[in-house]
């Protein structure tokens, strides 16, 4: 029993989150809380062993294990009087709520609320280099009339763009051998 603790107990204090998820997942510590409740009051090498787990938890304030201590364990664990380890785990708990509720509200205070509010965020002084969007769209449409050249304009378009091509220069096919036609 006390080889499989110390194995638990090193896992939690590498504070990986692989592991961590990994013990929660598989609910790894419900033997450790079994074992534990089973003891008794008693002051044995295990229970001192599984209560210094428990502290290190709450003290280092590995938040996943924490919650999930609670959560699943906590029924069980409030009938503990002797030590106030489970007491301080709860109270963790409790302040890691409270902050992200706190978190929460701030960051729903941040929102705009209404239309106007949201316009005027949103509004801000433009600094005289930055690229107009209908300006830029400007050079990603099509022009309307370069669809109707006449068929001898075509045609020197497209020797002009044979000539320019790199298929034609003898110095790509010779330099880059792998390139692409």
């Amino acid at each position: 029993r006390l080889s499989s603790l110390r194995l638990c107990r090193r896992l939690v204090g590498l504070k990986d989150g692989f592991y961590n998820r990994y013990m929660i997942q598989h609910d790894l510590l419900a033997p450790v809380i079994t074992a534990f409740l089973k003891n008794g009051n008693r002051y044995y090498l295990i229970n001192s062993a599984i209560i210094e787990m428990f502290e290190f938890i709450s003290k280092s304030d590995v938040k996943d294990l924490v919650s999930y201590i609670v959560a699943r364990h906590m029924d069980s664990l409030r009938s503990v009087s002797y030590t106030n380890t489970f007491s301080q785990l709860q109270l963790r708990y409790e302040q890691e709520l409270d902050r992200k509720r706190l978190d929460q509200e701030k960051n729903l205070e941040r929102m705009p609320t209404s239309l106007t509010s949201f316009v005027q965020a949103s509004r801000r002084r433009r600094d005289p280099r930055d690229v107009d969007i209908e300006e830029e769209m400007y050079f990603y449409e099509d022009d309307e009339g370069d669809d109707a050249l006449d068929p001898a304009s075509a045609a020197a378009a497209a020797a002009a763009q044979q000539k320019t091509s790199p298929d034609n220069c003898p110095r790509t096919a010779r330099h880059f051998p792998n390139y692409p036609p």
